[in-house]
C-alpha cells in the first residue's frame, strides 16, 4: 500500500467514524473515485476496494457497490441475471421452472438439485422467476444488470422496475426481487470494462468489491472484539485475561488478515480466479468474526445497543451477493482441470 492509499484510507475512515452512511459518502465524492479528474479522483479499482472495506468496517447502507461498478452515474444498485448449470452447461433454468411440476407447489425457496441432469443445479435464482437481491433499489437512481455473458445494461428508471419486497435477514439491506423478464434487455447498453481492456470485467468487479465490504466488516470485528475484551471485566479481571478468550480473538484476527492478502491481491491482479478466491475467503472471515465478535459480547451482543449482530446478518447477506461460496469454489477448481 502507497502513502497515498494509506491517506486515503485513513482519511475515509476518519470521515466514517464521524457520520456512517451512504450520503456522507456522496458528498466526499466517494461515487467518482474512478471517474477521471476533473469530475473525479481519476483513481482505479484497488483504491476502490479499499474505500469499500471502510463502507464495511462502518456498515454503511445504500447502493455502494453497483455505485463504484457505473461511476458517475449518481447511487447505482446492481443485479445480477441468473445464469444456472445444468449437466455442465450453462443455460437459463427460469424457463424451466416456470413449466407445471417443475418445481413443488408454492416453492419459493432456490431448487439444489434437477431429476434427470446429469449433476445437480448450483446456482438457481428465485424459483417463482424472479432475481432476488435488488438491494438498495429504493436508494438508488439506476439499475445496473449483470448479464451471465459479461454484457451489462443500465436502468435510468428504478421506480418503472415491477419490485416485490422481499423479508431479508438484514432489514438495512432493502432486499427486493425483480421479474427476470422485465430485465432481460430493459435499458441502455452500458460499456463493460472487459479483460481484454485491461481490467477484470464488470461482474468480477462487483465480486471483487462485495469482498472488500466483507474484509472491513471482518476487521470490525477484530478491532470491536479485542477492544470489548479489555474493559468487559468478570471475576475481577478484564475477560482478556483468560486463554480462551484470547484464542478466540487471535483466530479472528488470522481470518482478518488472510482475507486482507487475498483481497488486496486481487484488486492489483484482477485476475477473475483470484477474485473468486478473495471472495470465498472474505465471506469466511466476515461471518466467522462477525459470529466471534458476537460470541465475545455476550448478551450484548445482541441488542441494537451493542450491534453486533447487525455486522453478522449483513455478512450472511453478502455471501450471497454475486457469488456465493460453491459459486467461488467452482471457479477456482475449474481453474485448476
Amino acid at each position: 500500500m502507497t502513502e497515498e492509499q494509506r491517506a486515503l484510507r485513513d482519511g475515509l475512515r476518519e470521515v466514517l467514524a464521524a457520520r456512517p452512511d451512504w450520503r456522507a459518502l456522496e458528498e466526499i465524492g466517494y461515487f467518482g473515485v474512478r471517474l477521471p479528474d476533473p469530475e473525479g479522483l481519476g483513481l482505479g479499482l484497488p483504491e476502490a476496494v479499499l474505500l469499500t472495506a471502510e463502507a464495511g468496517r462502518a456498515l454503511v447502507d445504500g447502493p455502494l457497490i453497483g455505485s463504484q461498478l457505473a461511476p458517475g452515474e449518481g447511487p447505482v444498485t446492481a443485479v445480477r441475471l441468473p445464469e444456472a448449470r445444468v449437466g455442465g452447461r450453462a443455460e437459463a433454468l427460469v424457463p424451466w421452472l416456470a413449466k407445471p411440476g417443475a418445481t413443488e407447489p408454492g416453492a419459493t425457496a432456490p431448487v439444489t438439485a434437477v431429476p434427470g441432469a446429469r449433476e445437480p443445479v448450483t446456482a438457481v435464482p428465485g424459483a417463482d422467476g424472479s432475481v432476488p437481491g435488488a438491494g438498495g433499489a429504493q436508494l438508488a437512481r439506476a439499475v445496473l444488470v449483470l448479464g451471465p455473458g459479461g454484457g451489462a445494461r443500465l436502468l435510468r428508471d428504478p421506480d418503472a422496475l415491477p419490485r416485490v419486497p422481499r423479508p431479508s435477514v438484514d432489514p438495512a439491506a432493502g432486499l427486493s426481487a425483480v421479474p427476470v423478464e422485465a430485465l432481460r434487455g430493459a435499458g441502455e447498453p452500458y460499456p463493460a470494462r472487459t479483460a481484454e481492456g485491461g481490467g477484470p470485467g464488470l461482474f468480477a468487479e462487483a465480486v471483487l468489491l462485495t469482498a472488500a465490504y466483507q474484509l472491513g466488516i471482518a476487521e470490525w470485528a477484530v478491532a470491536s472484539a479485542v477492544e470489548y475484551a479489555r474493559v468487559r471485566e468478570q471475576f475481577g479481571r478484564p475477560i482478556g485475561a483468560f486463554q480462551a478468550v484470547q484464542h478466540l480473538c487471535a483466530d479472528l484476527l488470522v481470518r482478518a488478515e488472510t482475507a486482507r492478502a487475498a483481497v488486496y491481491a486481487a484488486a492489483v491482479s484482477g485476475d477473475p480466479v483470484e477474485i473468486a478466491g478473495a471472495k470465498l475467503l472474505a465471506d469466511r472471515a466476515a461471518v466467522d468474526n462477525a459470529r466471534g465478535c458476537l460470541q465475545v459480547h455476550g448478551g450484548m451482543g445482541f441488542t441494537w445497543e451493542g450491534g453486533v449482530h447487525r455486522y453478522l446478518k449483513r455478512a450472511w447477506w453478502l455471501r450471497r451477493r454475486f457469488a456465493d461460496p460453491v459459486g467461488c469454489a467452482e471457479r477456482l477448481a475449474a481453474s485448476l482441470t
